[in-house]
């Protein structure tokens, strides 16, 4: 687990520096206060192409954006990653591990880099094209040992390229508007079949949602999805069509149980389920951390979010932190509380938010 995040020219980061982290990190704040771009670095620092830093703009409700062959295009793909998009100071983002190694991911232009620019018959790029200065991924492993990825032009637009040998930090991100899809579930709940854990994701969800019986993977409209028995349907539904609060759950453990050893992030924890089903949903999500040895990150908004937190924060203070970040545009530092601070602040009613 990561025991401090260094942050610098990320988003609305400055330069930060969060110590004292814990298997269970809660974090909040108000609107614009870097909540997400905290998880959003940890994800990029956690994998080991490009395309992720894409995939975040999906992660935030952007649908689809444009890949053409000009300078100014390619630019526009990573821009707003920079504090200020100010593109001339790198971005650099450090995880640190309790017992002192390292993964360290740098973002920055570099004039020197090769660009690789194809042409064929189809694509045809303009000369502007020719004066892109290629945008260089760096991450730098525990080990020390240092793996360039630089995105090129290419005929038909991108190529994110992966380098070989670039293990990723198994590490999943739940956004509030991410859409999920039917595939991505069903083939991690068909991983854990054949390992023979998926019964205790079953019985997880049994314990929230007694109506559902059991859980299976099957074809539907040329789709492997998940689907559950529920003994008063006549036939097994689609796990989708109960609730987004039985999606969201069967999501959020499934990911945890596949990210063995690694990072789960979790945007906004409390939409999608009851208020009266936080705390058990907290109790869920330090058994299966604990179990599978993964860390999270969870923001929230919400003040019975906080006190479900807290109470399992005061029977596991270790296991729990919490990072409060400041209201926008204040000078004062991110700060990170041990979870039995924020259990005694919590049981006094004092408004951490």
């Amino acid at each position: 687990m990561f025991s401090e995040i260094s942050i610098a020219n990320f988003r609305c980061f400055v330069k930060e520096t969060l110590s004292g982290l814990s298997r269970i990190n809660v974090i909040v704040g108000p609107n614009g206060s870097g909540k997400t771009a905290l998880m959003e670095a940890v994800f990029l620092a956690c994998g080991a192409n490009p395309e992720l830093s894409l995939r975040l703009k999906g992660y935030r409700g952007l649908a689809s954006f444009a890949v053409s062959n000009t300078r100014a295009a390619y630019e526009a793909l990573w821009r707003d990653m920079f504090y200020r998009f100010e593109q001339d100071r790198p971005i650099q983002i450090e995880l640190k591990y309790a017992e002192g190694a390292s993964r360290s991911l740098s973002i920055q232009y570099d004039a020197d880099a090769p660009v690789l620019i194809e042409f064929d018959d189809s694509a045809k790029f303009p000369k502007e094209s020719l004066g892109i200065v290629p945008i260089v991924f760096e991450w730098t492993l525990p080990s020390g040992r240092k793996i360039q990825v630089t995105p090129q032009m290419a005929g038909n637009g991108l190529r994110l390229g992966v380098v070989d040998g670039l293990e990723p930090l198994p590490t999943s991100f739940y956004a509030t508007h991410a859409i999920s899809t039917q595939d991505e579930p069903a083939q991690q709940f068909s991983a854990l079949s054949i390992r023979n854990e998926e019964l205790q994701i079953v019985n997880a969800l049994k314990t929230e949602y007694p109506m559902i019986e059991g859980l299976s993977v099957q074809i539907w409209g040329g789709l492997a999805t998940v689907f559950a028995t529920v003994p008063t349907m006549p036939e097994k539904v689609p796990m989708h069509l109960l609730s987004s609060g039985v999606t969201k759950l069967v999501s959020i453990l499934l990911g945890i149980a596949i990210q063995r050893g690694g990072i789960v992030c979790i945007d906004e924890l409390e939409n999608g389920f009851y208020y009266d089903r936080l705390p058990s949903i907290w109790s869920l999500l330090l058994t299966f951390a604990k179990q599978y040895d993964v860390q999270l990150f969870v923001s929230t908004h919400s003040w019975e979010c906080l006190q479900a937190a807290a109470k399992h924060a005061e029977a596991n203070p270790a296991e729990f932190s919490l990072i409060q970040a400041p209201m926008p545009g204040q000078p004062s530092p991110i700060r990170v509380t041990s979870g039995e601070s924020f259990a005694n602040a919590v049981r006094h009613e004092m408004d951490v938010r």
